[in-house]
């Protein structure tokens, strides 16, 4: 709307008054609008131009403004002056954007995280103290069709004594902090949710912790799961030998191999994998409820458990009694607060440490994914 239209609507609003002209000065105030003052008034010229509409054809060299417009015709022939004009009456989203109402969803995503499942495969000892001990006895082997008055050969366990000092060793920490600004701030519960994460980070530290033990399994070359012969259309190489190969060395070694650790990579050169894909592992693994810990027919003691943190280039076949042993020492949390600079404070501490018992009770089978 330009100005001369702005000014239009309002002298036909009035400006709160009715057009009355007057004669003499003193009656100038009580009008709003206008007056009819005398001709050569110094601001007759752009009176008329502006209002002159409004004036009776009789008095138009007489149009002048009243005091209580003529500040507001002078802003309107300024900004006319300049190119400029004026919007009234219409708001638009230029007007509203920096008050527009914000929804905020309850719920803080990103904070709903994976499990970790490596210490599946591992056996659990809970410590009260930062030191323990276990003995771990070497197997004899009996001696068979042993002949009459013969002496047989005389036989005892060996033992080993493996130490765990979890001070030496180093702790988990998770330590959070949040000032009282940010809490009074937030649209979420803020120190609540960080606690809550400080949790989940043990849960991830340690499954880092326990893949270096993965890794550090006797090794054995296997072959590639996902190699695919296009013209028979089938899989180059089965993993069955592979997996029938290390499971008879623990077997011949004295231990039940039951857990068999992989990434989702290597998983899915597995299950697509056609020599498997066409047997009854297959049916058995459509009925498994949880994709994570598998059992599958022809292995009926394996437990299949799937890990991103896992090498995706290998798995690692255990005796999950007899391999490894995760020493979980004292867990303590402390929350604190700092009054002098405002803030609340929360710290998580746990001691763990798991270590190779066995060599013989887990093998790594390398090179199934390329």
């Amino acid at each position: 709307m330009s100005y001369q239209a702005q000014l239009n609507a309002i002298m036909d609003q009035g400006m709160g008054g009715p057009r009355v002209w007057g004669t003499m000065p003193t009656e100038r105030e009580p009008h709003p609008v206008m007056y009819r003052g005398q001709t050569g008034d110094p601001d007759h010229s752009e009176a008329l131009s502006l209002f002159g509409k409004w004036a009776p054809d009789e008095s138009k060299d007489h149009v002048c403004f009243s005091a209580s417009i003529k500040k507001y015709a002078e802003d309107i022939s300024a900004l006319a002056r300049k190119g400029m004009s004026y919007k009234a009456g219409v708001t638009d989203t230029s007007i509203t954007s920096t008050i527009s109402a914000l929804t905020v969803l309850d719920e803080l995503l990103g904070v709903k995280f994976r499990n970790y499942r490596l210490n599946e495969a591992f056996r659990i000892v809970n410590s009260p103290t930062l030191e323990l001990r276990a003995d771990v006895a070497t197997k004899f082997s009996g001696q068979a069709r042993v002949l009459p008055l013969q002496d047989p050969n005389l036989q005892n366990l060996t033992y080993t004594r493996t130490t765990w000092d979890l001070a030496k060793t180093g702790k988990n920490v998770s330590h959070i902090a949040v000032a009282d600004e940010s809490m009074k701030q937030a649209a979420h519960d803020v120190f609540r949710m960080n606690i809550e994460n400080a949790a989940r980070e043990l849960a991830v530290m340690e499954n880092t912790q326990l893949e270096v033990l993965n890794a550090a399994a006797t090794a054995v070359a296997g072959s590639d799961w996902g190699t695919y012969n296009t013209t028979h259309g089938e899989s180059d190489n089965s993993p069955i030998p592979d997996l029938e190969g290390s499971m008879t060395t623990i077997w011949d070694n004295g231990f039940e191999p039951n857990k068999l650790i992989m990434h989702p990579k290597v998983w899915g050169e597995f299950i697509g994998n056609s020599r498997v894909r066409d047997t009854q592992i297959v049916e058995s693994l459509k009925t498994s409820g949880d994709i994570a810990s598998i059992k599958i027919v022809g292995f009926p003691t394996l437990d299949i458990i799937i890990d991103a943190t896992r090498l995706n280039t290998s798995v690692v076949l255990a005796s999950k009694e007899n391999w490894c042993l995760l020493v979980r020492g004292p867990t303590e949390v402390a929350q604190y607060r700092n009054e002098i600079i405002g803030l609340d404070g929360y710290i998580t501490r746990q001691w763990t440490e798991a270590k190779q018992l066995i060599a013989g009770a887990a093998r790594e089978i390398t090179g199934v994914q390329a």
